[in-house]
Formats: C-alpha cells, sequence, structure tokens
C-alpha cells in the first residue's frame, strides 16, 4: 500500500513538472470568473469538476457539489478551453485512476 501511494506521489510530482505553468495556476482564481457567481473558484477546482463531469464513475456531480449543471459545464469548459489544462487534468486522472 504505501509503495502504490508512493508511486502516485511520484507521478504526480513528475505530471507538475512536466506542466510548469499549469502547476503555477493551480491554486489562483480563474480571472474569467470575477464578477459572475462562480467567482473565487481557482484553475484545480475547475480541474476536479472537469474530471468528475466526464467521468463514468462519477455520478450526480450536481448533487455532490451544490452546483447546477449550467455551472458545472461553465468550469469545465474553461478546463477544454486550454489544451494544456486539458493534458493536464488527463494525464493526472491517469495517475489518479
Amino acid at each position: 500500500m504505501e509503495s502504490a501511494k508512493q508511486k502516485i506521489e511520484d507521478d504526480y510530482r513528475a505530471l507538475r513538472q512536466k506542466y510548469k505553468p499549469i502547476a503555477k495556476k493551480l491554486g489562483k482564481k480563474i480571472p474569467q470568473l470575477d464578477g459572475t457567481k462562480l467567482e473565487g473558484f481557482t484553475y484545480d477546482q475547475a480541474i476536479r469538476i472537469f474530471m468528475w463531469d466526464y467521468s463514468p464513475l462519477f455520478e450526480n456531480v450536481a448533487e455532490k457539489t451544490g452546483l447546477d449543471q449550467k455551472d458545472i459545464k461553465a468550469l469545465a469548459k474553461i478546463v477544454q478551453d486550454d489544451k494544456q489544462l486539458t493534458q493536464f487534468a488527463r494525464e493526472l486522472g491517469l495517475i489518479t485512476g
């Protein structure tokens, strides 16, 4: 179990190294959302919503997050519209399963 955890940590660290500009933005607020009801969401939160929204294993994203479908799609679109964010999210999904 400990070796699996270490592998995930190592893979995540390597992913952040590979995508340094994305890694620097993860905790930062998304400027496009300023002045909207989604103001204050960060890039890492948008990636999480993107991954949940497209995962067949995660159902009822709206119910579990308290966001409506329009908000979920808006956050996911921010990731989709940025090629590097999308790649980062997909590779993160491969690491976390």
